[in-house]
């Protein structure tokens, strides 16, 4: 199934399976059925609580974001690049406010289930690699910035963990990948830490966001709801392999120029606990992702980023 196949309101009884299903299926989720939330209403009911792209930055036709888009848009100010999957769109109600507030544009490549990463090896005359035509197009546009003289960072965002965790699965005798989830998974591995050595050789400043919490497989049952997820989770389990995600992302970011690692867990997690609601607001979009309300109280972990580059501006 392609990467833009479905929209959330069309995956019902999605949200009620991944607890049953494998990895693998986990992953199948992500790639069918978050990349094009932008219809989802945010703010109303919490599995509907996507950020949504303006209609001049979703193609209906393909069911998919439009790439690039500019969403703020202040004639001769710096740029925000924010590129990634949906793990980066989550994060677009925090980056667009501030953004609007600091008079910086703000660029976006989003794709569903297409980490950002170099393009691996394909088969003579396969055409289907929208996800490397999509990380080749956004790497392209940034370069040119950097070529025309422009203020710009890149702010990278992607499901690390959850691909990190596919890639261990797959590697087991009784794992079950299709080859599309195979192939993806694959460009993960491969093809992260070549995107971010191309990004630190041509001096492109570039901050990352960290991984972010999600809803374990097989969770234990909460009666408060589950779809989002309405109890409390360990740490741990929330945020899987935490200490070496994180390590392995700061190893890859350490030649880049002055990049920040973005991390927001503090809002949602303490040192033990994850929680399903933070004054009020749900956590959860569903079980991979943040909601936009709760992403919409985190632009103080961007700030730095954009203040950054207004001083390198000046």
């Amino acid at each position: 199934m392609p990467l833009h196949s479905a929209r959330p309101h069309r995956a019902a009884g999605r949200r009620s399976l991944l607890a049953l299903l494998i990895l693998s299926s986990l992953l199948a989720a992500v790639l069918t059925t978050v990349a094009a939330p932008s219809q989802a209403r945010s703010g109303q009911d919490p599995t509907e609580d996507f950020p949504q792209l303006p209609g001049r930055c979703f193609d209906e036709a393909n069911d998919r974001p439009v790439s690039p888009c500019r969403l703020v848009r202040f004639p001769r100010r710096p740029t925000v690049f924010l590129w990634g999957d949906s793990h980066a769109w989550m994060y677009l109600p925090a980056v667009r406010k501030l953004a609007q507030s600091k008079r910086v544009n703000l660029t976006v490549m989003f794709a569903g289930g297409c980490p950002p990463t170099i393009p691996l090896p394909r088969e003579p005359g396969d055409r289907s690699g929208y996800c490397e035509q999509h990380n080749v197009k956004a790497l392209d546009l940034v370069t040119q910035y950097q070529r025309l003289g422009r203020d710009f960072t890149v702010v990278l965002g992607s499901w690390w963990s959850g691909y990190r965790q596919a890639y261990r699965r797959m590697q087991k005798p009784d794992a079950v990948f299709t080859p599309y989830e195979a192939h993806i998974v694959a460009l993960a591995h491969g093809g992260t830490e070549p995107l971010f050595d191309k990004l630190a050789r041509r001096r492109i400043p570039t901050d990352v966001i960290g991984p972010s919490a999600n809803v374990p497989i097989d969770p234990q049952p909460c009666s408060a709801g589950r779809t989002p997820y309405m109890c409390n989770l360990p740490r741990h389990v929330a945020l899987n392999a935490e200490n070496r995600n994180r390590q392995w992302l700061k190893q890859l970011m350490r030649p880049l120029v002055s990049a920040r690692y973005i991390d927001a867990t503090s809002v949602y997690c303490d040192a033990s606990t994850c929680h399903p609601t933070v004054d009020g607001t749900t956590t959860f979009f569903d079980d991979i992702h943040l909601g936009a309300r709760l992403t919409s109280t985190m632009t103080s972990f961007f700030r730095p980023t954009v203040e950054a580059l207004l001083k390198r501006s000046r």
